[in-house]
């Protein structure tokens, strides 16, 4: 049997069965898009790929649980977009630039429902393009770049307090924008 040759389908019913060669073709399949992904996201390689490989493993530990409302590619890159979010997070936090607050609205998500990680992810992303034109640069920079308020202070020849007024603008912005998606959730 050609496992490269099978549908995504069928590889994850022989997947469910324990046969670890649809494993291995999955991730074959899917290894170098999602670390692509990550990568442009996080730029720490090693991080990117412990982040792929744990999805990898929770999909094989999990296998018999595991239905796809949508399809296999959707779950593997939701899954890639929360644990690229967890890392954030985690990083942000023990930089203490955010609160734990603040990133409080992505464990209301389940990454297994990949519907309502692209929502949440295409409402985030209205929500910044929403924000006046020195805000949404200044929140990009930041969280995009990974830039330090003083760099971007320095960069936007403004202070380092409007910078950090600027972030908690678009912070309170995004929580209150996705408050009311929660709500309608």
């Amino acid at each position: 049997m050609l496992f490269h040759d099978l549908s995504d389908e069928e590889l994850f019913l022989l997947l469910k069965e324990g046969d670890e060669r649809a494993l291995n073709a999955i991730v074959k399949r899917y290894w170098q898009p999602l670390f692509q992904m990550a990568a442009y996201t996080l730029k720490d390689l090693q991080e990117c790929e412990d982040i792929i490989q744990n999805i990898f493993v929770r999909i094989w530990e999990r296998k018999e649980k595991i239905d796809f409302n949508y399809s296999l590619k959707a779950y593997l890159f939701a899954s890639t977009r929360y644990g690229i979010y967890n890392h954030v997070k985690k990083m942000h936090l023990q930089e203490n630039s955010l609160s734990q607050k603040d990133f409080q609205f992505i464990e209301y998500y389940n990454p297994e429902n990949e519907l309502e990680c692209k929502e949440l992810l295409e409402n985030v992303e209205k929500i910044v393009n929403s924000l006046p034109n020195q805000c949404r640069t200044i929140y990009q920079l930041s969280r995009n770049e990974k830039l330090s308020h003083q760099e971007i202070s320095s960069l936007l020849n403004i202070t380092p307090k409007t910078v950090e007024n600027q972030i908690t603008i678009a912070l309170r912005r995004i929580r209150t924008g996705l408050g009311k998606v929660l709500f309608l959730l």
